[in-house]
């Protein structure tokens, strides 16, 4: 018995160590570009000849992924930074893997692409990988997959404040690109900003069966595309695709594709959206009418709205569905379209027909839209159904609505509006909404002349601390000049949310060159 105990004991012992070799093996790595401006988790510039600390950390994200390589558990710290053309065509095959930067306006992937090429900023195949806090712009994929992200059957995928900001899409893709079964969460940040000539494009695209796709907080604003609908959003698969949208907001998109959608486009899919703005949206197709300057609905789609606001969305004086649009001649998997519209406001909305709403049955897919508790417009036709749609409108007044399939069940007012919790518009083509506070430090700051102290040396307290010789305008150091005693240098937060910091903090350098210190004693007790 005891022989057998001592046994048990030491397998026991010898699982023990191996699941701590296991977990020992989870690593953590360090990335930096060549400047320690606004960094919070490393002390050094980055060299790919360094060993990945915090105090030595690495100098591209590429090297960490295609040469270090990553195991399950790995986590890459990504600091304050512009990584110009330095990182393209990553590949996260690997599981259980986080990619955390410095912020949105600190951590910059920049790939400066002024025309196709290709290179996307990474394809995302693994489980459980997480990206968050920072920029991707200036990609420029050469193809129709996805110009930032390509997203191809990943499961629980976190991208949390990240910005997919001014991506050119030369190939016809979308800044972000989701297919293939993918479970996805968008939490902050946005796709924006993203414009194509002649191609598909603009801000996310899902394709395809079994996508589960969430945004929260999330920004589409000022993407545009000509072709194909929906520049902020395009929704095409079946009816295993969900795709959920809570408090987000969909702002200044255009659209010229014949689908529609200045905003949105959805067939065959499952759309639920919560609490979200839609303004300014666009569409502006010229050949025929457009349908939904807000959103387009298409074939075999499902699409629940609440607690939204649509304001001032257009879409010129042959569209139909100024707000709301909905076509069942547009292909797409399944047949009948139901639209459930509760407790959301329409105002400002302009179109040639149905400023609001637009129902039509194609290709005898029919047609149902339910309106409970909303506000409209006023126009002399908020509401309008083709003769064919069926559309059953209760508890929201008495809105002008025309055609055989208007059913008005009350004419009870609303007793409520939308209570909505739309975020700021953050994209890089928007002028900053705020202006950076003056990093705060002190007035004087005296230094050892022996230390041969450069400009990174100097203490200031911000989000991105930019030193410039100029109190208002002048040239930014780089960090490595020598300082120089009884000069003035200027520190800034450059950081992009908003407009850099004014006034600037003024800091006189102070070197100091103390002597040795001398004595007439020779010894002393």
């Amino acid at each position: 018995m005891n022989k057998r105990l001592t046994f048990y004991q030491f397998l026991t012992v010898l699982t023990v160590f191996f699941f701590s070799i296991k977990l020992s093996a989870q690593t953590t790595y360090y990335v930096n570009d060549g400047s320690l401006a606004g960094d919070i988790y490393t002390t050094a510039v980055g060299n790919n000849a360094n060993p990945g600390t915090a105090a030595a950390p690495f100098a591209t994200l590429t090297y960490v992924v295609n040469t270090i390589g990553l195991s399950s558990g790995d986590t890459v710290f990504i600091d304050a930074g512009s990584f110009n053309q330095t990182d393209k065509n990553l590949v996260f095959n690997f599981n259980n893997t986080h990619f955390i930067g410095a912020g949105s306006s600190l951590t910059v992937f920049n790939n400066q692409a002024a025309s196709a090429d290709a290179n996307r900023w990474a394809t995302i195949t693994g489980s459980n990988i997480s990206v968050k806090d920072l920029t991707i712009t200036q990609y420029n994929f050469g193809t129709s997959d996805g110009t930032a992200i390509y997203v191809n059957g990943a499961s629980n995928l976190l991208i949390q404040n990240v910005l997919t900001d001014e991506n050119k899409p030369g190939g016809g893709g979308s800044s972000i690109y989701i297919t293939n079964s993918s479970s996805v969460t968008l939490l902050g940040g946005g796709a924006n900003c993203n414009t194509a000539v002649s191609l598909t494009g603009g801000g996310v695209k899902i394709e395809g069966a079994g996508n589960l796709v969430s945004f929260e907080d999330y920004s589409f604003s000022n993407n545009s595309k000509d072709y194909e609908g929906g520049s902020g959003l395009h929704i095409a698969g079946t009816a295993t695709t969900v795709v959920t949208v809570t408090n987000s907001i969909f702002a200044d998109n255009r659209n010229q594709g014949a689908e529609g959608g200045g905003a949105i486009f959805i067939s065959g899919s499952v759309l639920n959206v919560t609490g979200t703005c839609f303004s300014d949206n666009e569409g502006y197709y010229t050949s025929g009418p457009m349908y939904g300057g807000a959103i387009a609905v298409a074939r075999g789609a499902q699409v629940n709205l609440s607690n939204c606001s649509f304001t001032n969305n257009t879409i010129g004086s042959s569209g139909k569905g100024g707000a709301i649009g909905v076509n069942t001649s547009f292909a797409g998997s399944g047949s009948a379209v139901i639209v459930n519209i509760d407790s959301c406001s329409f105002s400002g909305n302009t179109c040639g027909e149905g400023s609001d709403v637009y129902g039509r049955v194609g290709s005898s897919n029919a047609v149902t839209i339910n309106i409970n508790e909303c506000t409209f417009s006023g126009t002399s036709l908020d509401i309008r159904d083709d003769n064919t749609a069926s559309i059953n409108i209760q508890n929201s007044g008495n809105p002008s609505a025309t055609g055989a399939g208007i059913n008005k069940l009350n004419t009870t007012a609303a007793l409520s509006t939308p209570n909505t919790t739309c975020p700021v518009l953050v994209g890089s083509c928007y002028p900053p909404l705020c202006t950076n506070p003056t990093p705060t430090g002190d007035a004087t700051q005296t230094f050892c002349v022996a230390d041969s102290p450069i400009v990174n040396n100097l203490s200031a307290a911000g989000g991105l601390v930019v030193w410039y010789d100029d109190p208002t305008a002048g040239s930014a150091y780089t960090g490595t000049e020598a300082l120089v005693d009884g000069q003035t240098y200027y520190a800034s937060d450059d950081a992009a949310v908003c407009a850099p910091s004014v006034p600037r903090l003024a800091v006189l350098v102070n070197l100091s060159d103390t002597a040795s210190p001398t004595t007439s004693a020779v010894n002393q007790v």
